[in-house]
């Protein structure tokens, strides 16, 4: 009896061995496992096409709690930071369409001020580097970008 339990527990042993090997192969596949700053990282190239399509689709993915707000104002500071391109740019006025189109949603509340400050200086800071590439039209879109709360005296 004490054998055929022991051959019983070995045997239950190799078969869940498998099915640990698949669950670890797929989080490093990336199958299920991405990080939300991973998942953000996907909006970049698709801001440079379709800047509306691209930040409706962040909200959704911010309402799916995919990704979060944070994450994609890191990026879009890094972006404009290190490549100061159209893209960069381009994925700025994205992070601030899916600000703005989520602003009801975000905390309202005084301590938040400084997530309202950095809505606020993404704007000016993706202005500024639309104007000095000499893209006009973008420096003047993005100027105000974004939710009207950070534009306040309040955060001035």
């Amino acid at each position: 009896m004490a054998t055929h339990l022991l051959t019983s527990f070995s045997s239950l042993r190799l078969l869940r061995l498998p099915l640990i090997v698949l669950a670890v192969c797929c989080c490093l596949s990336g199958g299920g496992c991405m990080s939300k700053k991973d998942r953000a990282q996907l909006f970049y190239p698709q801001a440079a096409t379709n800047r509306a399509a691209t930040a409706t689709a962040m909200a959704a993915a911010w309402r799916n709690q995919e990704i979060k707000l944070d994450d994609c104002l890191d990026m879009a500071f890094d972006h404009l930071e290190n490549d100061s391109d159209a893209a960069s740019i381009a994925f700025a006025g994205a992070v601030l369409d899916f600000a703005a189109e989520i602003e009801r949603e975000l905390p309202q509340q005084p301590e938040y001020f400084i997530l309202w400050m950095r809505i606020g200086g993404l704007a000016g800071h993706s202005a500024t580097t639309a104007y000095n590439l000499g893209d006009f039209p973008a420096a003047r879109s993005l100027v105000l970008a974004g939710p009207r709360k950070w534009q306040t005296d309040k955060y001035w």
